[in-house]
């Protein structure tokens, strides 16, 4: 999955390989040799790393690239838009059932957990009478919206101390706390327990009414 040119450079002419979504080497742009049948140097790094994946990027990478090079599974592609209309022809959501397809069981086991805890609200707001109403200020939307900003904050921070740390600011691993506390880090137990906690914490705040909503 290489497509090259030729440069010419003061060690002789190479061959600058644009490598996407290889098998043997990293993503990114290589200078390889004619005369050694070799890569000599990776002249650019490709998008995201061992330190900091981006399969989002990464994704739209290998999109953009292909539409470029002409080079795009378009039977895939197809595959994918008839599935799509065939979906939506049974009355599921599309966007949904995509996003549920593209993600690992691990993110979209989180994602069933906050949609089962808005129906649980629902389905309470409905016994004790209150109207459940639909909007972007509701209690359970603005904590959701906290918490979504929280970890993209933390992911843009922890992308920091990675680019810290290969800069040779931080030591290795310097917030590794995992490899300080290992019980703690191991411990499924606990991690359920905190997700379960988090998860209640949800489902308080969202039957919550907003302070001010009512007025006498």
């Amino acid at each position: 999955n290489a497509q090259g040119q030729e440069v010419t450079l003061p060690g002789g002419n190479f061959y600058l390989l644009n490598a996407i979504n290889s098998s043997e080497i990293a993503n990114g742009k290589y200078l390889y040799n004619p005369k050694t049948g070799q890569i000599e140097v990776q002249w650019i790094q490709g998008i995201g790393s061992e330190r900091a994946a981006a399969p989002q990027a990464q994704l739209m990478s290998t999109v953009i690239n292909g539409i470029l090079t002409r080079k795009l599974p378009w039977g895939l592609v197809m595959l994918g838009v008839f599935l799509v209309i065939v979906v939506e022809l049974l009355g599921i959501r599309s966007l949904a059932f995509a996003v549920g397809a593209y993600l690992s069981i691990g993110t979209t086991l989180a994602i069933f957990v906050g949609g089962a805890m808005r129906w649980l609200v629902e389905r309470s707001t409905k016994r004790t009478g209150q109207a459940h109403i639909e909007s972007d200020v509701s209690p359970g939307s603005l904590f959701a919206s906290g918490l979504i900003a929280a970890g993209g904050i933390m992911g843009l921070l922890g992308i920091g101390v990675k680019l810290l740390e290969a800069t040779g600011k931080l030591p290795e691993n310097a917030l590794a706390w995992g490899q300080k506390f290992p019980a703690m880090a191991n411990n499924n137990v606990l991690a359920v327990i905190t997700f379960l906690l988090l998860a209640v914490s949800l489902y308080y705040f969202a039957r919550k009414p907003l302070e001010g909503g009512k007025k006498d």
